[in-house]
């Protein structure tokens, strides 16, 4: 073979274990000695940003005793990769935690149901969703990665950055860009920052110039050989994805890290970006003259999602936006008692009408019983209802603050890709996004419904619906 290992390689030490890095890869470990403690990576697929910062991690866990957090947008995509999946060369991505670094316990220090991994220097590295954000409350990790930050809130960061800066830890954000998100606002915040490690490449500036390793199928060992600094991808094999129908903007985003375009698939990308550009999205403050009316998609083990909005004359004013798992109705009717709102409607789909096994009520009499009258959204097909989005969508104004995390749900909500058949398919996904994408839909149903009432202007009476007189009984 003519490659030849990289300087330092026959040297290392026992850490990293099966891993050495690229060019561009090894910045992010030069600079950590250089005294940065933040980092934010916008790599192409196939960059190897998983693989980097994991091994990152395990190397600051040999240093500092501590709690380190691989936090991915799900529980489930992060047990996913790092638990099941293989990290290349026939080996998983676990097998880069050394057996006797772990805790000998007869599991390597692994803990499946808890997706930990105990270190023999009492560091724990630990697992988590960004769909649960109030977890990483009380855990004051001394770091932390966010992998594929562009699909996460803003909410996690801002639960561990004091803990951070109190602890002295470092925080690392890895992503390929999904249009102009808080991860895109968060990279032009940073610019210019000496205090931030900030790297952006597409498949032309990078290539394999590190080490790979792979297991012998015949010994079972291990077997290290340098890269040949071949392209990440080749030219041929987009050409050979854009014959098969693959978005250009899809290209663009994935390969070479474009912030500009909507999400493939994404039904309202482009919409949302519209109201960005038209200055739609932005401080959208209440106004009290006019009743607030909440539209609902209930859930329990999935997310809640409330959407708060506004009729003003023909325009749609989205105030509010709340979403939360793994709380009662009970929760959520405090929730919207608790803040400052005249209602006028409380609007939930046909399922709330269900009885429930345990009290055998439905959560329609509960909420009644608890001072809040839903009215039902008109039952519609899904793909009526994304239509009547895409309908409203241009009367919308969004307090972007408040309401930050649905609309991020509206820029992800995608239909679902089959690699089978290499098309898109005639439905959403149902992920994360889907329940705010929910939600909105049943808004643009319901939203001129009650026109009349915005259109004769401001309202002084409490009607029916008017929270305040059942928050005077708490």
């Amino acid at each position: 073979m003519s490659a030849e290992f990289p300087p330092g390689f026959l040297e290392r030490g026992p850490l990293p274990h099966l891993y050495w890095p690229r060019t561009y890869q090894a910045k992010v470990f030069a600079d950590y000695e250089l005294g940065i403690r933040r980092f934010i990576t916008v790599w192409p697929r196939r960059g190897g940003k998983d693989h980097t910062w994991l091994n990152f991690i395990i190397a600051r866990m040999e240093e500092r005793p501590g709690t380190y957090v691989h936090l991915f947008p799900e529980l489930a995509m992060g047990k996913r990769i790092i638990w099941t999946e293989l990290a290349g060369g026939g080996f998983s991505f676990l097998e880069h935690f050394p057996a006797e670094f772990c805790i000998d316990d007869g599991r390597r220090g692994r803990n499946e149901s808890e997706l930990t991994i105990d270190w023999h220097n009492g560091s724990v590295y630990r697992i988590m969703g960004a769909d649960m954000p109030d977890r990483l409350r009380g855990i004051n990790p001394v770091g932390i990665v966010f992998s594929e930050a562009a699909l996460m809130t803003s909410k996690p960061w801002s639960i561990v950055e004091p803990i951070l800066a109190q602890n002295g830890g470092w925080a690392a954000f890895n992503s390929t860009p999904q249009g102009r998100d808080w991860f895109y606002r968060l990279w032009t915040a940073t610019a210019g920052d000496p205090e931030w490690h900030r790297s952006i490449y597409t498949i032309d500036d990078i290539c394999r110039d590190g080490v790979t390793f792979s297991r012998d199928p015949a010994t079972g060992e291990y077997v290290a050989a340098p890269e040949d600094k071949s392209p990440l991808v080749t030219q041929e094999y987009l050409d050979k994805m854009r014959k098969r129908g693959a978005d250009e903007d899809w290209i663009r985003q994935e390969f070479y890290c474009s912030f500009n375009g909507a999400r493939t698939g994404a039904y309202y990308g482009k919409l949302i970006a519209q109201a960005r550009e038209e200055g739609r999205i932005g401080r959208e403050p209440h106004d009290p003259l006019y009743p607030v009316q909440t539209v609902w998609d209930l859930g329990v083990a999935d997310l809640t999602a409330i959407w708060f909005f506004q009729n003003h004359r023909r325009q749609i004013r989205v105030i509010d936006y709340h979403e939360e798992s793994g709380r009662g109705l009970q929760h959520y009717i405090a929730l919207i008692k608790s803040r400052p709102y005249r209602y006028s409607a409380h609007w939930a789909p046909h399922d709330i009408q269900i009885r429930e096994i345990a009290s055998g009520k439905s959560r329609l009499e509960l909420a009644r019983e608890m001072g809040i009258f839903f009215r039902i959204v008109p039952s519609m097909s899904v793909m009526d209802g994304i239509n009547a989005v895409r309908t409203i969508l241009p009367r919308c104004y969004f307090d972007e603050g408040r309401c930050e995390a649905g609309i991020q749900a509206l820029e992800n909500y995608h239909s679902e890709y089959s690699d089978q058949l290499e098309m898109r398919k005639p439905h959403p996904v149902h992920d994360r996004w889907s329940h705010g994408a929910d939600a909105f839909r049943y808004l643009a149903i319901v939203a001129d419904l009650d026109q009349e009432i915005a259109e004769r202007g401001p309202v002084t009476s409490v009607t029916e619906f008017d929270v305040f007189e059942s928050r005077r009984e708490l």
